[in-house]
This record gives C-alpha cells, sequence and structure tokens, in this order.
C-alpha cells in the first residue's frame, strides 16, 4: 500500500505540478501516518537539495518525531522549522474519534434551576497576569455564583468608575505557584482556588476567559453537566497528546498564558518517555464541570497537576496524561482490554465525560463560544477641520460629563427595518436607560458630528464611502458599523474601529474575519412597539408573521397556521395588534442562498407576546436560547415532516411539553429584554474608548 500511494503521489506531481499543492499532500500525509520512517527517509534527501524549504524542514520534524521520538525531534522544531506557520500543516492528523464516554443528559429535568440547590455550584474564571479579561455577563440564573479569580488590582471602570467585570464578583487570590502557571494551577485545582471565595462550592464550572458563555444555563446545567462528576468538551485538536504537540508546534499555536514551544517539546518528550498511550480522545479545557469531593475527580486532579507541573506547557497533554497514563488505576483495565482484545462487560465509565459533538465543537456550540484576541485600539491621526454645528455636548467619562454618543443614519433608509430598529429605537432605549451618562444624538448629517462615539446603521454603511467614514472616525472618539445581516465591506470595516454584532454566530464569524477590529455582540432588541401580552388560553393559535418567501410553509398546514405579512422596506406596525392573538409562532426559516446572519428575533418576539414557537434546530442562534432540548424543534423541511411536526405541537397544547417550551421562551425573554440590549450596548462604547 505504501508503495502505491508513493507512486501515485509522484505520478500526481509528474502530470500537474500546480495541483500537487492539494493531490500530492493527500498523498504525502497517508504516507506520513502509515510509514512515516519511510517518508522521512525521502524527506532528508529532499532536504539536502533544497535545505531552506520551510515545509522539508517541518516534515522533517513531524516524521522524525512519529518514527524516532520526541528526543530526536525535538532539535528539528527549531530554525526553518520555526520560522514559518504551518507549512507542512497538511501532514497533520485529520481523523476518526477515538472511543469516548460521552456526558449521559438527564432523562428528565425541571425547566429552571432550583435557586437553592443552584447556591452550591460556582462558576469561576480567571485573569491573572497578561491573561485576557472574561466576557461580561448581563443575565444569569438565579442561584449560582459567578466569580473571578485575578491577581489584578488594574481592572478597568465603567463610566461610573467601577472596577470590575460586569456580572462577575471579583476576588483577588495569590496562587502558590510561580505567576505564569497561576492560571493553569486555578484551572487544575477548583477547590483550592475556590477556598476563600466559595468554601461551600459542590460543583464548579471554570469557564477560561477565552470563551464565552452564550447558551441557556438552564439546560447546561440541569440536563448535561449536573448527572456528570467531570465534564468537558472533546478537543478538536487532535485525538490524544501527540496529535496536539504536532499541530501547535507546526502552527505555532502558542497563545496561551506561560506556553512557549521548549515547554511543549518538553511535554511531548515526557509523555514519550513514559510511555502514554495514542488514540484514547483528547479533552479540551476551556469549560471543566466538576463535582467536588469525588475521589476519582480529586485523584485525577492530583495526577494532572502532578504532570503539569513536571513539564509546564499545554494543560490538555497533561490531563491527557493523567486520565490514560496506564499506571493510574482508571486507565489500567481500559488498556488491558485493547492489549488483550478481550472485551469486558463490566468495565467502569472513566472518570471524564466528553459531551456530545451534536451540541456543536469546543469552539463554538450550543453553551459556549471561543473569544478571538481582542486587537489593540488602532491609532488615530489628528482631526481635521470640521464643517457644520456640533450638537450636544463633547465630553466623555473621564471630564464626568455624559459620554456623547451618536447613530448616524441614510436618509434613503430612513424608512427601512433596520434604520428604524436598530437605529432609531435603540439610540431612543439607551439614551432613556442612561440620561446622565450618554448625551445621544441620532442624525443623518455626518458632517455635524465630532467627539463622540458614532454607531453606523447599515443604510448609512451603503451610503458612505470608506473615505467618508475614515474622515467620520478621525472627527470622533470611535465609529462603529452596524452591518446587520450584511457581509461587511473590507474597505469600510477599515475605515471603522468596530462592529456591532447582530447575533452569536455573526459575532463569532466577524472575529475570525476580521481579526484586526473589536466585534461586539448586542442582541437585536424586540420592537420598541410591541408590549409584553397574555396569550390566548383556549386552544393551540399559530401565526408566521414575516414574508412569505423567508419560510417553508405547506399549504396543507394553512388551516392550522396563519399567514401575516410583514413588509421590512418600509415598517408597517399594524400587525403588533395581532400577536395577542396568538400562543404559537411559526418560525421556520427557509435557507436561501443570500442570506446573511440573522438575529433570534423572531423568537424575541415571540418570546415578548409570551408565545412558543416553531423552529428549526439549525436556525444559527435558536439553540443557544432554546437549548438542543426545546420539544418544538421541527425535523425537516419536507411537507410530510412538517404536517407530523405541527400536529405533534397542537396536540402538546396544554401538556407537559407546552408548559416546559413556555418556561423556556420566558428565559429568552430575560436574554432579550431591553435592559440586557442595553447593558450590552454600554459596555461596548465604554471598552471602544478605553
Amino acid at each position: 500500500m505504501i508503495a502505491e500511494t508513493t507512486a501515485d503521489t509522484l505520478a500526481a506531481a509528474r502530470r500537474a505540478p500546480s495541483r500537487f499543492g492539494t493531490q500530492g499532500m493527500k498523498g504525502l500525509s497517508r504516507i506520513g501516518l502509515a510509514d512515516p520512517g519511510r517518508l522521512l527517509r525521502l524527506v532528508s534527501k529532499a532536504r539536502r537539495v533544497a535545505p531552506g524549504n520551510a515545509f522539508l524542514a517541518q516534515a522533517e520534524a513531524v516524521l522524525t518525531a512519529r518514527s524516532r521520538g520526541w528526543e530526536k525531534a525535538a532539535p528539528l522544531f527549531t530554525g526553518k522549522a520555526r520560522a514559518t506557520r504551518g507549512a507542512a500543516g497538511e501532514l497533520l492528523r485529520r481523523r476518526l474519534d477515538p472511543a469516548i464516554w460521552p456526558t449521559l443528559p438527564a432523562p428528565t429535568r425541571p425547566s429552571f434551576l432550583d435557586p437553592e440547590l443552584a447556591r452550591r455550584i460556582v462558576v469561576y474564571t480567571t485573569a491573572f497576569g497578561a491573561e485576557a479579561l472574561p466576557a461580561p455577563l448581563f443575565q444569569k440564573p438565579v442561584g449560582p455564583r459567578f466569580i473571578l479569580l485575578t491577581d489584578r488590582e488594574d481592572l478597568p471602570g465603567d463610566l461610573q468608575g467601577d472596577h470590575s467585570v460586569a456580572g462577575w464578583e471579583t476576588h483577588r487570590l495569590i496562587p502558590p505557584v510561580a505567576p505564569d502557571l497561576a492560571d493553569a494551577w486555578a484551572r487544575v485545582h477548583p477547590c483550592e482556588a475556590l477556598a476563600e471565595a466559595a468554601p461551600d462550592a459542590e460543583a464548579s464550572l471554570y469557564i477560561r476567559p477565552d470563551r464565552a458563555l452564550v447558551g441557556n444555563l438552564h439546560t447546561m446545567l440541569l440536563r448535561w453537566l449536573q448527572p456528570s462528576d467531570f465534564a468537558l468538551w472533546r478537543h478538536s485538536g487532535g485525538a490524544d497528546w501527540h496529535d496536539l504537540a504536532e499541530r501547535v508546534l507546526v502552527n505555532g499555536d502558542l497563545a496561551r498564558p506561560g506556553v512557549t514551544r521548549e515547554r511543549v517539546l518538553a511535554q511531548a518528550r515526557d509523555c514519550d518517555d513514559r510511555g502514554v498511550p495514542r488514540d484514547r480522545g483528547l479533552c479540551d479545557t476551556g469549560m471543566i464541570w466538576r463535582r467536588h469531593g469525588v475521589p476519582e475527580v480529586t485523584a485525577v486532579t492530583a495526577a494532572w497537576w502532578e504532570n503539569f507541573s513536571r513539564a509546564p506547557g499545554f494543560d490538555e497533554i497533561s490531563l491527557y496524561a493523567a486520565l490514560h497514563d496506564p499506571a493510574r488505576p482508571w486507565a489500567a483495565r481500559a488498556e488491558a482490554e485493547i492489549r488483550d482484545g478481550v472485551p469486558d462487560a463490566d468495565r467502569a465509565p472513566g472518570p471524564a465525560r466528553l459531551l456530545p459533538a451534536a451540541l456543536g465543537p469546543a469552539s463554538y456550540n450550543a453553551f459556549t463560544a471561543r473569544r478571538f484576541p481582542k486587537p489593540p485600539p488602532r491609532p488615530r491621526e489628528t482631526p481635521g477641520p470640521v464643517s457644520g454645528p456640533i450638537p450636544g455636548p463633547t465630553s466623555g467619562p473621564i471630564s464626568g460629563r455624559p459620554l456623547g454618543v451618536a447613530f448616524l443614519y441614510a436618509e434613503s433608509f430612513a424608512n427601512s427595518a433596520s434604520t428604524i430598529l436598530r437605529g432609531r429605537q435603540l439610540s431612543e432605549m439607551v439614551a432613556a436607560r442612561y440620561p446622565d451618562a450618554i448625551d445621544m444624538v441620532y442624525t443623518s448629517d455626518i458632517g455635524a458630528l465630532r467627539d463622540r462615539v458614532v454607531i453606523v446603521t447599515k443604510g448609512a454603511l451603503d451610503t458612505h464611502s470608506a473615505e467618508a467614514l475614515e474622515t467620520l472616525r478621525r472627527r470622533n472618539r470611535a465609529v462603529i458599523g452596524s452591518w446587520d445581516d450584511r457581509l461587511p465591506s473590507e474597505e469600510k470595516v477599515a475605515a471603522t474601529d468596530a462592529i456591532m454584532g447582530v447575533s452569536n454566530r455573526q459575532t463569532h464569524d466577524l472575529a475570525r474575519l476580521f481579526p484586526a477590529t473589536r466585534i461586539y455582540h448586542v442582541t437585536h432588541h424586540v420592537n420598541s412597539e410591541i408590549p409584553p401580552s397574555t396569550p390566548p388560553s383556549d386552544r393551540p393559535r399559530t401565526a408566521y408573521f414575516g414574508f412569505r418567501s423567508n419560510t417553508v410553509l405547506p399549504e396543507s398546514l394553512r388551516n392550522m397556521i396563519d399567514m401575516v405579512p410583514l413588509e421590512t422596506a418600509n415598517v408597517d406596525m399594524s400587525w403588533i395588534a395581532l400577536l395577542p392573538r396568538y400562543n404559537c409562532h411559526w418560525i421556520v426559516r427557509r435557507s436561501k442562498a443570500h442570506d446573511g446572519w440573522k438575529p433570534f428575533l423572531k423568537g424575541f418576539t415571540a418570546a415578548r407576546a409570551g408565545a412558543v414557537v416553531v423552529v428549526g434546530r439549525d436556525d444559527e442562534d435558536a439553540p443557544q436560547y432554546l437549548g438542543d432540548d426545546y420539544p418544538f424543534y421541527v425535523g425537516g423541511t419536507g411537507i410530510p415532516q412538517l404536517e407530523y411536526d405541527m400536529a405533534r405541537v397542537a396536540s402538546a397544547f396544554g401538556g407537559p411539553d407546552w408548559a416546559r417550551a413556555r418556561d423556556i421562551m420566558a428565559q429568552v425573554a430575560d436574554r432579550s429584554s431591553d435592559a440586557q440590549v442595553c447593558a450590552e450596548f454600554r459596555a461596548m462604547i465604554e471598552d471602544v474608548t478605553r
């Protein structure tokens, strides 16, 4: 097989040299996994011909580690192999996930956390040394404590001078280790780290500061975490310690406090020397659930720190070694079964459980999302001459006067839904909530703005050139683009300071696409004209509010679902009066090629009206608000399936599934309240002006 693959690879290179980068690399990757020693001999010969080639340098180091061990490979991961990130990335292993012990969801659960029981749970994060601050929390369940452990005294203040991070209790802690190991110590040792701040905690959920809580915490804790003693996400960087070490060294991904290339090499050598097995499943340590006082979890923690202390670096590698070292009792039986090939029907579950991949990867899932490094503020040029009047005060929080903020809209889009909702209404809502802290202006006059934080609406972004936005930026404290569902223009993004995201998914994606620009999520508010209401309780009454072309609604269901058309180009508010007539909203989205990012606004609107929703599971942010066990997801968009699902929803009226759906929608209403939206907006303008 090796000979055939090698021949095929060389033949592909001869036939189409320009395509060798894709087809040939796949062939080399297969050889590098099946027989790394053989490919190493070929690569070593090629290196003598081209000693400066970065791909060959990295390939030699990787293949040496696979075939001859990490002691031999360590010197090769320097020099040219170190200079170019990802040169041999195609050789990294991408393979099947190994056998795991999955978390098992609770068979039944209450809709809400019990406040008394929840008080024994602590969600904690850290900000030691140069660690980034955690994401602020503006809405959280009653009961659990949310604690930020830090050794810093320079946490930024808000407009009122409060030095803290919104939603987190700040507690000072000096861990008994070197400063560059403080975050790892607190992550590995929940009981010791929380001993002073929360001595009565019976369970903890650790969130690394590069992750944000974006999902339904009631669902996460009650359904997925509380049934387990120790739960994490599966790591996307490979199946074992070897895969992760290769990936980090080849790609140069060392963005973790205290982690260096030398430390990762030392970890790999340590695992190699101790014979830590491969292919057992790698855990991500960005989120860790542990029940305190469980002997096996305590023993794993001790082994984890023992490994990390001996060879500090990536704690995922140290944890893998702790969980799968055959010298540990919890790993010995599994290794015996693998070695002897005899199934053991009495084998006990491993101490660590992995959350199912169907909930999403560790970097972005139903409950948490990766936060990308926040870029520094863009440098500012000297302001140019100003034309036109300057409305309102022009001071900021340092002076003790209100911070000047403006929404810039375009007259040609003045009556569009995006301008009215994310422009006029949002500006009015924020101004009403913070009259003493923010001086608000809503204008279409771009030349009249100076010394303010300016939010540019979607229509205004379409109207004004990048040059005009750059000029606006030079005269003001910051310019933030509100692109809504549009793919931003790179040229115009470069002329602004930040982007105001409309959904969790968009915020995550834009942070990846525009790493030099700050991205903030501000939840899309419910139309201010919609008051809370009590829906009818006599029978199921369902409607779709929106464009007919945006939903999948079979004609066969028109007797069960009313169609209420909306217009977004020129807003008509007459449909709002119909909301109290319905207790169920059909919001199944029709996917279209030109769709951009969409907020869960139809869900927020239904929640404000006290209604449940019928929705697709793949509707962007829906699982993060509803959780994975919301009872009224549709199973697909085929007509028979939708007929079946609507019959199921109607038959559930008044029963336990209907009650649970209403409870979950109440949680959605809390997370999309005007107070939540305003708090997110205020945090954005405070951060962008620091």
